[in-house]
């Protein structure tokens, strides 16, 4: 939310934010997209190669006109978590992954070190 380019409060009052990823946040009135997901790569990204699938969660009670298009997501189990369908979300490029979701890393230890590659490979060009 903090990289949105505003972010609204609890008085509905709109504040400007880092402006580095596009849309504002807005306050919901209930817990919205509550659960486990599965997130399906669409592209080739620092933590993972397209059709590639990471797990995480979601929990939150703001939400984004535009949470990205890197990812599919879709709830996992449970009969109340079919009821939602896919949606795309997360923000991927040479040096950062972002979105709502919070990636659950002991399921996707590739992620974790493609993640930690990447690093040293920028630490390197820092070098030259």
């Amino acid at each position: 939310m903090y990289l949105k380019e505003a972010l609204e409060d609890l008085h509905h009052e709109m504040h400007a934010m880092t402006g580095i990823l596009p849309g504002t946040c807005k306050k919901q009135k209930n817990l919205v997209r509550f659960g486990y997901v599965s997130l399906e790569a669409l592209k080739d990204n620092l933590l993972c190669k397209k059709g590639e699938k990471l797990v995480g969660h979601e929990f939150h009670y703001w939400d984004s006109e535009e949470n990205g298009d890197a990812f599919l997501s879709k709830k996992i189990a449970g009969k109340e978590n079919n009821e939602e369908p896919p949606y795309l979300c997360g923000y991927v490029r040479d040096t950062l992954a972002a979105g709502f979701t919070h990636l659950y890393f002991p399921a996707n230890e590739m992620a974790v070190e493609n993640f930690c590659k990447k690093c040293r490979e920028y630490q390197e060009y820092g070098k030259g």
